[in-house]
């Protein structure tokens, strides 16, 4: 969420009322009023658009974190994005461009066109063997690959590594049917992924972890608050483009979930303030 403080606690010091912040609530920011601590807020700049600014809170900073925090990325390396059209896939494309990242990101259709346009090379995993495609285009794989598939699909991440390369994993979409839990998908799920972990131990000496946002926000609120603040202003400054935002009132969120569960979403939808 960002929202503007009305009151404050006792003892806090550090805010004032009036003042503009950001959150990560996890869940809760579907209101008007929202009770969150001082500590878990990030000074959003003065006269930034609310509605451009809360795109940045949950996929922008996953997207930075994932490429910096988690995989420790430097300039120059080779990086595959599996579903590179979606919300932290076009982000982490984004960023990883500016900071002198070669990106790679798997979509198909006009997904597959929108990572062209972010200037990364378009990978059609419908269409095409991507770890084959992956190797050959960087002679002998991905530095690093960002998977928030997972399933089948971390195979394929884990197959267009080089020796030594990092796979992170975020994200459970493919433990999931139809909006519901399968049981049998979400056992396959995770026999894969334990699968994956067993083979990056194998003598290609690849590295595979996990990332959550949420947690790594509670083990380092300071790095969270650090990344969301240095997105902020470089969103002040117009050196990043966040997707396009619907703005829809509250009464109108079932239909924006709907619309989200069938992969009709581009961009951002967002609840405005009252």
């Amino acid at each position: 969420m960002v929202g503007t403080v009305d009151a404050l606690g006792p003892g806090v010091t550090d805010w004032t009322a009036g003042q503009q912040v950001a959150a990560l609530t996890v869940y809760g920011a579907y209101a008007d009023y929202v009770c969150l601590s001082a500590r878990s807020l990030v000074r959003v700049p003065s006269g930034l658009d609310p509605v451009r600014a809360v795109g940045l809170v949950l996929s922008y900073v996953t997207a930075h974190q994932l490429l910096y925090r988690a995989a420790d990325a430097t300039k120059g390396e080779r990086v595959l994005v599996q579903g590179a059209a979606g919300a932290v896939g076009t982000a982490a494309v984004q960023l990883g461009l500016r900071e002198g990242l070669e990106m790679y990101g798997t979509a198909a259709g006009e997904g597959a066109a929108r990572v062209t346009e972010l200037g990364a090379t378009a990978l059609d995993h419908a269409r095409e063997d991507v770890p084959a495609r992956v190797r050959a285009q960087t002679g002998g794989g991905a530095d690093v690959v960002l998977d928030g598939i997972g399933g089948r699909t971390a195979w394929d991440s884990l197959r267009s590594l080089r020796p030594g390369g990092r796979l992170i994993l975020f994200g459970h979409h493919s433990a999931l049917s139809q909006g519901r839990r399968s049981l049998l998908r979400t056992l396959g799920f995770y026999l894969v992924g334990a699968a994956v972990f067993a083979a990056a131990a194998l003598p290609r000496r690849r590295q595979v972890t996990t990332y959550r946002i949420a947690a790594l926000r509670d083990l380092h609120p300071d790095w969270y608050r650090e990344d969301l603040g240095r997105l902020l202003r470089l969103l002040e400054a117009g050196k990043v483009t966040p997707p396009p935002v619907t703005v829809l009132p509250l009464e109108q969120a079932a239909r924006a979930h709907a619309r989200i569960g069938q992969g009709h979403l581009t961009g951002k939808y967002v609840r405005p303030g009252r």
